[in-house]
């Protein structure tokens, strides 16, 4: 098994610990915040997964599911 395997394990595995489905578009939210340096906004996130078929309001609605069960926090850092 590869690291990109194991990573890709444990993402999965810390989605579904919190009780939600690793469906592809959470795994791909997940797996780009986590290689990230810092917070990203949601057109951020958006901009980067569109060339993998993850739209928009796909990604609002993941990033809020995973913010209301703690597997991620929002940040609010102003304009």
């Amino acid at each position: 098994m590869t690291d990109n395997d194991e990573s890709l394990e444990l993402v999965k595995h810390a989605i579904r610990e919190v009780g939600l489905r690793a469906t592809p578009a959470r795994i791909a939210i997940l797996q780009m915040l986590l290689n990230s340096n810092s917070p990203q906004p949601h057109s951020v996130v958006a901009e980067r997964l569109a060339p993998l078929g993850v739209d928009s309001a796909t990604v609002f609605r993941n990033l809020n599911s995973m913010t209301q069960v703690g597997l991620l926090r929002r940040s609010e850092l102003g304009d």
